[in-house]
């Protein structure tokens, strides 16, 4: 039995590896980046969000987006432009690809904080790749 059952993880192993090349691994590094790394098409209305409230008033964002159709996030030291793939407003989720690449980054709503400096939205950051994921909680604000 134990036989049976190493040779069909083994297999398993072997059919999600096929196909693949040590070049089609990319792991995630996301970081945090100030407001003038922004490209230029996200203009207008714009939501930052954070790692704290702290980074969030301090400008170190790590994901910004334009109320519509744009967001960006820097990846592996360089800021990637995403575009709005499909959004939920019922369930205030919205998903994100990064053109040309594996990257999909989808954005939960979970509620909002009140601080003495306004209001602040506290979302579920969740970053995927083929062969890589990062999932944190992020602060953020949103501007006309």
């Amino acid at each position: 039995m134990l036989k049976k059952t190493l040779f069909i993880i083994f297999l398993l192993m072997e059919i999600m590896a096929f196909g693949q090349t040590e070049n089609d691994t990319v792991h995630v590094k996301i970081e945090p980046f100030k407001f003038n790394n922004i490209p230029d098409i996200i203009d207008g209305g714009t939501c930052y969000f954070a790692s704290s409230i702290d980074d969030c008033r301090d400008g170190e964002y790590i994901f910004v987006n334009d109320f519509a159709s744009y967001g960006c996030i820097k990846i592996n030291g360089i800021v990637q432009l995403l575009e709005l793939s499909m959004y939920n407003l019922k369930d205030e989720m919205y998903i994100y690809i990064c053109p040309g690449t594996d990257v999909v980054v989808e954005i939960q709503v979970k509620g909002i904080l009140e601080k003495e400096d306004g209001m602040y939205s506290v979302v579920k950051f969740i970053v995927q790749t083929k062969s890589d994921s990062f999932e944190k909680t992020l602060f953020g604000r949103c501007e006309d």
